[in-house]
């Protein structure tokens, strides 16, 4: 037995591409005769969205737009945003969104429940981190927010789900080195650079990092046009990704104008020949900072790139920079981030404001 069509569908086929094709009656001519016009489309939806809009210009009454199923939904969201976020944001909606909540996929959006996301929430958190279940979740969240947009539902299930724990954020101590630790690093990278010439120029990769806290892509992004070598100041303005050499940066607040000792400035110019790492690929470093690291005998336990920037951070923490400061010269979102990051080190930043004010008034 033949199942009709939901009522002002049209005709509906496949196209050898794989798109949809839709054929409407928008009326008679003056002659009497039946007009049939078609659209196509690469998914249900907007081939829906494409018809209405046809029976809209022709005076007709348009159908409600019909609720998609999660997966339909979750490729219409990944086109959409393609073209609007970063190639990271990208990928972390195509992974995240086609795989982690793939549960989800034979159900309708107005259908999904609370309960339904926080079963899936619950298996997942006995494995992962809860910094990347709070990804997962903030993901599904977009999604569902950007189907309110569309009026595809009318209340999203994300207000209803459980709150989750926030997770340890704190910067470990551990992975915070001392200077003689930075010293002999850049010593021995020094040397490994003479060794191999033609690679990414690692010294002066780490003594810009430590100096500046920059972002790894923030390094490989800086041009020699960025510097400023009279006011001794960095534009933090692009950074490199592993599929852009020039791509913006993580947040607006990420794009700034560091102070750098004039003396860093001239060495990092010095040694890279003034070309900076605009020759080599975001990969291609990385993998040099991985080789090195590996044989590196002066490199502390746990130790990542990311540590430079951690140690940049804590430094000026102790040495009295205000917290607003740092926050500003990192580039965080707000100083919220970074308190979450450095808060236990405020700690020592009070012991040493207490033994400057103490001492100031013993007679």
């Amino acid at each position: 037995m033949k199942h009709r069509r939901p009522k002002g569908e049209g005709s509906i086929t496949v196209l050898p591409n794989g798109h949809y094709k839709m054929t409407i009656s928008i009326g008679v001519d003056v002659t009497g005769k039946q007009r049939r016009k078609s659209v196509t489309a690469a998914t249900k939806t907007e081939l829906m969205q494409k018809a209405a809009k046809l029976r809209l210009s022709a005076g007709m009454t348009v159908p409600e737009t019909p609720t998609p199923l999660f997966k339909e939904a979750v490729e219409e969201f990944i086109n959409e945003k393609e073209d609007t976020v970063s190639q990271s944001t990208s990928s972390n909606y195509k992974k995240v969104l086609r795989s982690t909540w793939s549960p989800l996929n034979p159900y309708k959006l107005d259908k999904i429940t609370a309960g339904m996301i926080d079963g899936i929430l619950d298996d997942r958190k006995k494995s992962i981190k809860a910094s990347t279940l709070r990804l997962y979740r903030r993901l599904l969240s977009a999604l569902f927010n950007w189907a309110l947009h569309k009026k595809y539902i009318k209340e999203s299930p994300m207000s209803d789900t459980k709150k989750r724990p926030v997770g340890q954020l704190k910067v470990n101590r551990v992975l915070i080195p001392t200077d003689e630790q930075l010293k002999k690093m850049l010593e021995e990278v020094k040397e490994w650079d003479k060794k191999y010439p033609r690679g990414a120029h690692l010294y002066p990769l780490f003594l810009l990092a430590i100096s500046t806290g920059m972002r790894f892509g923030e390094l490989l992004g800086v041009s020699k046009e960025d510097i400023d070598m009279t006011s001794g100041v960095i534009d933090i303005n692009k950074q490199s990704t592993p599929w852009s050499r020039n791509a913006n940066l993580k947040t607006t607040s990420s794009y700034r104008r560091i102070f750098v000792q004039h003396k860093v400035l001239e060495e990092v110019i010095k040694a890279t020949g003034g070309e900076l790492w605009r020759n080599f690929s975001y990969a291609a470093v990385m993998h040099r900072v991985d080789v090195f690291f590996g044989t590196c005998s002066n490199r502390p336990q746990g130790f990542t790139f990311h540590c430079f920037r951690h140690y940049h951070a804590t430094k000026l923490l102790v040495s009295g920079i205000s917290v607003k400061e740092v926050s500003k010269r990192l580039g965080h979102s707000s100083i919220k981030t970074t308190l979450d990051l450095y808060a236990h080190w405020v700690p020592e930043m009070d012991k040493k404001a207490a033994n400057i004010i103490g001492s100031a008034f013993i007679l």
